[in-house]
């Protein structure tokens, strides 16, 4: 009794160890945004940081299962450790291929002011955090005591809740969050590329972590369950990461980048539009009766363009909210975020589709106020030009490379699974305790 409780103290000293590690994790991520002004946060310091404390958390998962159950896998830990390395190599391979390792400046400052439109995502997200991190514990620490020190179903059960239970929930918490993200029209395709490549370096790291316990517990989980429900265990753990992120990233990523383009092609179609018929009523013979209000109602209808993509964008309200005129106190979150809007004011029109096509709008609405002379010609010739250039760059701009990828690594890693299924289980199994 007096074991099981110095036990019990050792893994929730652990236990809240890993979730302040976890917190100082973030936090720290948070100042070197700041300190850098928004800089390729992913420079090489920062990446080693980051995977010494991922690492740290990792260890410290492992020796809170130790205390529990008195087993400790160095082999899966190597391998996770390799897994994790693996991740981090997938994400920056998708970012050389799409381009997005090179704009990190503007992904950071784009994901912050999205976080800033969905703040209930972000609590519904912390709060179900908040539950898993109490299943997790309190199932743990129930089957502890419920069962005699090494017993399998014990060994099994906490391993379900410490490994099984949290890997799950991060994948399927993670989807959950970045799909408003991906499936967003409004979203640029390096966000979306960035945000994809993340979850899917995570979804590797998972898949492993999920598979490699259950495997070596699997002489255990065969007198729990029965050695029937063993085979068709293994294939639904190491394939259901694999799934939820076919559903929850690649459709969702296909379906955003789809509804971006046509988002870009329809704002570029109104506006091209709009000058060809100024173009043609400015044409009109100066004598013609009805030609100044004509131009007056295109002007009109320009106008109320205008109106509506200002009314349907809420990034100028957060602007003006984090503005000089508007709120006076800000929480740390917010003060950072203010102080990236301020830096890239001018930048965001290049960033953000809807700001550039705002401004190309209110550009012509002065231009071409009161314009009554037919000399205008050039100058909506010069426009016309442009956005003919800007709607075939979004066309040529296809997301091929990321898109396939996306798309075919987790079809290709269960093709390598099922076709080299005994040569990979013979290999795990000689890294088994005994």
């Amino acid at each position: 009794m007096l074991a099981k409780l110095f036990s019990t103290i050792g893994f929730l000293v652990l236990f809240i160890l890993s979730l302040y590690l976890n917190g100082l994790q973030q936090q720290r991520g948070t100042k070197i945004q700041e300190q850098r002004s928004f800089k390729n946060t992913q420079a090489t310091g920062t990446g080693i940081a980051t995977y010494g404390y991922s690492m740290t958390i990792l260890l410290l998962s492992f020796v809170e299962f130790w205390l529990l159950t008195g087993v400790f896998p160095y082999a899966v830990v190597l391998l996770l450790m390799v897994a994790s390395l693996v991740g981090i190599m997938v994400q920056n391979l998708l970012g050389a291929i799409t381009g997005f390792s090179l704009r990190q400046e503007k992904i950071n400052v784009l994901t912050m002011i999205w976080g800033a439109k969905h703040p209930v995502m972000g609590m519904t997200v912390t709060l179900a955090a908040l539950i898993m991190i109490v299943l997790v514990a309190g199932g743990s620490l129930y089957n502890f005591w419920k069962f005699p020190v090494g017993s399998a179903i014990s060994k099994v059960r906490i391993a379900f809740f410490l490994f099984i239970v949290q890997q799950l929930f991060t994948i399927v918490a993670g989807l959950a969050f970045i799909a408003p993200m991906i499936t967003s029209e409004n979203v640029d395709d390096d966000v979306r590329n960035f945000t994809i490549s993340k979850q899917l370096s995570i979804l590797i790291y998972s898949a492993i972590f999920l598979t490699f316990p259950l495997w070596i517990f699997r002489e255990d989980i065969a007198g729990s369950f029965g050695q029937q429900s063993t085979s068709w265990l293994y294939v639904a753990i190491f394939t259901t990461p694999l799934l939820l992120f076919l559903v929850g990233g690649v459709f969702p990523f296909f379906l955003g980048t789809s509804r971006y383009r046509a988002q870009s092609r329809s704002l570029f179609t109104w506006r091209r539009n709009w000058l060809r018929e100024f173009r043609a009523i400015s044409s009109l013979p100066s004598e013609s009766t009805n030609r100044s209000q004509l131009l007056e109602q295109k002007m009109i209808q320009l106008n109320d363009q205008i109106g509506s993509e200002l009314a349907q964008n809420e990034l100028p309200q957060i602007y003006y909210n984090l503005g000089e005129n508007g709120r006076q106190t800000l929480s740390a979150g917010l003060s950072l975020l203010k102080s990236a809007i301020q830096q890239y004011e001018d930048r965001r029109r290049d960033w953000d589709v809807r700001f550039h096509n705002l401004e190309k709008l209110e550009f012509l609405a002065r231009a071409l106020a009161g314009t009554e002379s037919a000399n205008i010609r050039d100058f909506i010739d010069a426009e016309l030009k442009e956005i003919d250039e800007e709607m075939a760059s979004t066309r040529s701009k296809r997301n091929v490379a990321g898109a396939a990828l996306l798309a075919g690594l987790p079809g290709l890693v269960a093709w390598l699974f099922r076709t080299y299924q005994d040569k990979i289980l013979n290999i795990i199994g000689s890294l088994a305790p005994h």
